[in-house]
């Protein structure tokens, strides 16, 4: 892309794109509805029993010093928060029983670290990690922003379903 065509895309607040319009002539074709529901069919079929997703590959190999690549791995609140945020509602309705699955893991799976003050932490810590130790902040921000956007997507299929059953708009 030629630095003057960014400049013009950019430079024409009137132009607007359903989707990724602002990188001017290089917006996305229309979805493909049929390819949206066999990724989303394949990804939820490797959810496993426990409402996880397996580790697979580390997203990254090395962090500068080594080999010891760590927590590098997808976490599945955020990857099922993107997906939500990412696609259409109806997209995800065939996927409810995943959604439940992983939220149920969500639930039994809150970390709690007593202070020395007394008080205590709550959180979330991430499933690649070893269980000992307190709820990480980066790990607990995920887990809320999945079972907000979990709550959400329900919310609106439900409203969407009651509307059509009794004849609303």
């Amino acid at each position: 892309v030629s630095p003057s065509r960014l400049a013009a895309a950019a430079a024409d607040p009137t132009e607007s794109r359903e989707r990724d319009g602002r990188f001017g002539g290089f917006a996305l074709p229309p979805r493909n509805e049929k390819l949206i529901r066999a990724a989303l069919a394949a990804v939820f079929g490797e959810l496993g029993g426990n409402g996880l997703w397996p580790s697979g590959q580390p997203i990254f190999t090395t962090r500068g010093r080594g080999n010891d690549v760590g927590n590098a791995f997808v976490f599945s609140p955020d990857l099922l928060a993107s997906l939500i945020e990412t696609l259409p509602p109806e997209a995800m309705r065939p996927h409810l029983g995943a959604v439940a699955s992983h939220t149920a893991w969500l639930a039994s799976h809150v970390v709690e670290e007593l202070l020395p003050t007394g008080g205590r932490l709550m959180g979330w810590r991430s499933s690649h990690l070893p269980p000992e130790g307190g709820p990480l902040g980066w790990c607990t921000a995920q887990a809320v922003r999945c079972a907000a956007r979990s709550r959400a997507l329900v919310r609106t299929l439900l409203c969407a379903d009651v509307l059509a059953e009794l004849g609303g708009r």
